[in-house]
């Protein structure tokens, strides 16, 4: 048998996630307000879900769902919650090569979903790595390190990078031509119909024969817009509104369930949690406490 001669490829890398500093998974009500800051390593801040505003000494931006912003390092920047709850992660790192990221710092960021899942398996793996940097080493006990947690963050962070760079930095002719102007307004006619109906229970069925379209087109171009089906959008809008009237605290969970059509108020509680990451309960006693932020992920 012959052996033969195989001419290698070199794969070199122009860009290194160093070192992480903290994961956080964080839970805003409405009232939060955060003073500002600044640090050596980079910061990311992904919106999960609801809206907040951003603030450095140069800009103010507010930050929707599936948005995110890059926080270059040594700029003093502040974080509030636009009026409503939410739902955000901020990783912090450093690298060997800040000029790269230099093109999208500092301003809003598309996160497809490719980026989300890096986001989210980044938060998932990277917690444990960093939970004694955040003074609860009782969370390394709990949950313990994944298989190759390290190597594992790196390169989702690397990657995640490299995609916002791509994603926006792109030709805004060629996003224009992939986008076509028939998927936006379809979209735009979906959301609208969810927050007209927010308090009800509706079907992609019904949906559908109000904008005129097959469920498979509206739920096709609704998840490549979004990142989410219609459906799972539908029931975090319905949280969300959940969340503003827990806030009011003038009604109790079964007359919110009521409210917001919920088959139930054992699944309404349900729905909460895994959306919100707390009970209904949990959430209550933070707004009434006075508490402006909870960490989902290490439950403080």
């Amino acid at each position: 048998m012959n052996e033969i001669t195989l001419l290698p490829t070199k794969l070199n890398s122009i860009f290194r996630i160093r070192e992480l500093f903290h994961i956080h998974s964080y839970y805003y009500t409405p009232q939060f307000v955060f003073n500002g800051e600044c640090h050596a390593p980079w910061e990311f801040v992904f919106v999960q879900s609801g809206r907040v505003v951003v603030e450095t000494a140069d800009s103010r931006y507010i930050l929707k769902e599936g948005t995110a912003i890059l926080h270059k390092p040594h700029e003093f920047h502040k974080i509030k919650a636009d009026n409503t709850s939410c739902y955000l992660f901020i990783i912090t790192f450093s690298t060997d090569n800040d000029p790269l990221l230099m093109p999208v710092a500092d301003r809003p960021l598309h996160a497809d979903e490719t980026a989300k899942n890096y986001i989210l398996n980044i938060i998932a793996d990277g917690t444990s790595l960093v939970a004694d940097k955040m003074q609860f080493s009782d969370q390394n006990k709990a949950n313990p390190v994944p298989f190759a947690a390290e190597q594992t963050v790196k390169n989702l962070l690397e990657l995640l990078c490299l995609r916002l760079l791509r994603q926006n930095t792109a030709d805004p002719d060629s996003q224009s031509s992939a986008q076509p102007s028939t998927d936006n307004a379809l979209v735009l006619s979906v959301l609208k119909i969810i927050e007209k109906n927010i308090c009800e229970k509706i079907s992609l069925d019904f949906i559908a024969k109000q904008v005129g379209y097959s469920v498979s087109r509206i739920s096709s171009v609704f998840k490549t817009y979004t990142g989410m089906s219609v459906i799972d959008y539908y029931i975090r809008q319905r949280i969300r509104k959940a969340q503003e009237l827990i806030f009011e605290n003038k009604h109790s969970f079964q007359e919110i369930s009521d409210a917001m059509n919920f088959d139930s108020v054992q699944y309404f509680s349900w729905q909460f949690k895994k959306i919100t990451g707390m009970s209904p309960s949990q959430y209550r006693n933070i707004t009434k406490s006075g508490a402006s932020f909870y960490d989902v992920r290490l439950g403080k």
